[in-house]
Order: structure tokens, then C-alpha cells, then sequence
């Protein structure tokens, strides 16, 4: 099966615009076999930053422990395994999705079936993960490494 995905290269003070404001002729279709694979280095993570990319590495569990401000949410009821990280290398992790968001907790299911296997990983690359807020707008300390969004496909690699 070929897998596809849409990418802009057209940019509006550093965001990206959406896909409906371009015509056509502007968005450039890539097939995924064709996004970039990374990430061994920061300096890749930096320069793929905010591009469809393939991040390659073991999956493994991570532990975040965090101290809560007692205004903060409460995060009752998550399901699934928790954060999960693609290691890359020795020096870099990748993190699947935003560890404090819902998208950062992975299904038991997903982390049985890949957990301590090399993986190739579909997503948005961003280099840094964005700052936490309590309701009333207090920044809370964040881990700030990179993640992926959008996260499309995982697939073993042989």
C-alpha cells in the first residue's frame, strides 16, 4: 500500500497556512517512501523542524514524572500505556506526541506490540515541545525535546 501526505511550502510569518487557502497548482504531494528519514542528531532535528518526516529508532516506554501545580488539571482517566519515545541514538530521543496532551499516551495494545523493537515512525518533527499552562495562564515547567505530531503510521523495521 502507498501512503501519501500533503505537504505546503508556503509559509506566512513562520505558519503554515491552510491547505484550502492555496489553489491546486501550490500543494506538493509527497510519497511517503520519499519523506526524509532522521533523526541521529540535533542538528537534523533542527533542520527538519516542522516537516513530514520518518523517524527510525527503538521504541521504548518513557517514565515522566512531573510535580502538578494545584491549579492544574487533573489528567483522571488515561488510558493506554502512557509517554512513549522512538530512540534514535544514544544522544537523541524522540517523543510521540505531546507527553501531557492526550496524544502523548499510547495504547497498551500499540506498546505491546513495538516496545523494544526498531521502528520507523510518520510524523511532524517539531524540535521542541510547547510550554504547559495552568487555566489561569501560569507557565509550568516543561521538558522541552523534540516530538512528533500528527503521527500517521508505525511500522517495524527489518
Amino acid at each position: 500500500m502507498r501512503r501519501w501526505f500533503i505537504s505546503l511550502g508556503v509559509t506566512c510569518c513562520g505558519f503554515v497556512a491552510g491547505l484550502n487557502a492555496f489553489p491546486a497548482a501550490a500543494r506538493t504531494v509527497i510519497p511517503a517512501r520519499e519523506m526524509p528519514r532522521c533523526c541521529q542528531t540535533y542538528e537534523e532535528i533542527k533542520h527538519l523542524d516542522g516537516r513530514r518526516v520518518w523517524v527510525e529508532g527503538v521504541y521504548e516506554r518513557t517514565n515522566v514524572t512531573k510535580r502538578r501545580h494545584e491549579s492544574a488539571p487533573q489528567q483522571s482517566g488515561r488510558s493506554g500505556a502512557g509517554p512513549v519515545q522512538i530512540l534514535c541514538s544514544h544522544q537523541v530521543g524522540v517523543m510521540l506526541g505531546i507527553y501531557y496532551d492526550a496524544t502523548g499516551t499510547r495504547s497498551a495494545d500499540e506498546v505491546k506490540r513495538f516496545e523494544g523493537r526498531r521502528v520507523a515512525v510518520a510524523g511532524t518533527l517539531h524540535l521542541a515541545t510547547p510550554t504547559q499552562r495552568t487555566p489561569e495562564g501560569i507557565e509550568l515547567q516543561t521538558m522541552i525535546g523534540p516530538y512528533l505530531s500528527d503521527i500517521s503510521s508505525i511500522e517495524l523495521v527489518p
